[in-house]
């Protein structure tokens, strides 16, 4: 009886008679609009493993070790990173102004996150390209090179074309974002109240709206977040204390300027990135 196998693992399509690296690395380039030195282009997909399985084939075989003149992309992606960071940071500063920085660098964790960077790293092509020990490469592996590519686009003092990038290829995908969920801030009711009184505002004063089958596996409640005598805010909950911390979150969240109801974010409009930290949680004035 013949053993039961799997399928053969994937070729790497630099296994095809017709694969040619340096075109393949231009029409990269040349997707996204860019225009990169090959040599730094080849060093951005160069992952260090490929350099060291190099290393160990040739003194396999005997022959002389040689110096090689791509280097790894490890230091590309620590650049980019950084500059991917500052880059998305300083705009949603300009987009969101009314936004405390914890609340801007949660977002920005969350768009130059691992599984963000991974999906964009695919989506633009970057999977059979990379020189790595392994095939298919790794998601670490991907996610360096894409950082890499980032860092190169600032070489000659051309940081501009990195935010470009950035706001063309990672900001947009803001649209896939819950701004209002983005940022989970602990006991929203206490932060409430301490930013209405920094603010000279009455204190929040939550009551109960609507109710319904409070006695049941259903139960719904409704309560309103009042301050001087106006309501800030109202939400519903499976319990009366549920309902009132999800309100006050809908008040911080309209303090913000990012509730459900909000416009979409304009990336084609003209601001100048906020290099500056904004107001922190603890001094946050928003009124």
């Amino acid at each position: 009886m013949l053993p039961v196998t799997g399928p053969p693992p994937p070729a790497p399509r630099s296994s095809y008679l017709e694969w040619n690296y340096p075109a393949e690395l231009f029409a990269f380039s040349a997707r996204l609009g860019e225009s990169v030195d090959e040599l730094l282009l080849r060093q951005v997909f160069t992952e260090r493993s490929y350099l060291q399985q190099q290393r160990l084939e040739r003194e396999r075989l005997g022959l002389p070790d040689k110096q090689t003149e791509t280097a790894d992309n490890g230091g590309l992606a620590e650049r980019g990173l950084a500059l991917m960071t500052s880059c998305a940071s300083g705009w949603l500063r300009a987009a969101l102004p009314r936004m405390p920085e914890e609340g801007i660098q949660a977002v920005t964790s969350h768009l130059t996150s691992h599984s963000q960077l991974l999906e964009l790293a695919y989506s633009i092509g970057m999977k059979d390209l990379v020189l790595a020990e392994e095939h298919p490469p790794s998601e670490e592996a991907l996610v360096r090179c894409l950082q890499a590519f980032v860092a190169t686009l600032a070489e000659g003092a051309e940081e501009a074309r990195a935010q470009l990038f950035v706001r063309d290829f990672v900001l947009s995908r803001l649209d896939t974002v819950d701004l209002s969920a983005a940022w989970q801030i602990e006991e929203p009711l206490a932060v409430l109240t301490e930013v209405l009184g920094r603010c000279g505002r009455g204190l929040p004063e939550p009551r109960l709206l609507r109710s319904a089958g409070p006695e049941t596996l259903l139960a719904s409640h409704i309560v309103g977040i009042y301050s001087d005598k106006k309501l800030l805010a109202s939400a519903p909950g499976d319990t009366v204390s549920e309902a009132t911390q999800l309100a006050a979150r809908t008040g911080l969240n309209k303090l913000m300027g990012v509730t459900e109801s909000s416009a979409p974010l304009d990336l084609l409009a003209d601001r100048a990135p906020v290099p500056a930290p904004a107001a922190a949680l603890p001094d946050w004035r928003p009124l």
